[in-house]
């Protein structure tokens, strides 16, 4: 599981990177930036999710 919540993290971050180049006009990144929204923001909501599932699994198993 957390390897998984890592990658999504690192999909996060490049399309991050791709948003700031974006936003200082490099124009490959021009093309891409609806993917970069995209893949940035449904790969921070599933990071998230899953980092929250793997926090409730760490206190049911603390309380057993």
């Amino acid at each position: 599981m957390k390897k998984l919540t890592v990658f999504f993290e690192i999909i996060f971050v490049l399309s991050f990177v791709g948003l700031t180049l974006r936003f200082f006009g490099v124009e490959k990144a021009e093309d891409w930036g609806i993917i970069f929204y995209i893949t940035g923001g449904s790969s921070f909501l599933i990071s998230y999710l899953l980092r929250q599932s793997t926090k409730k699994k760490d206190t049911v198993s603390s309380d057993k």
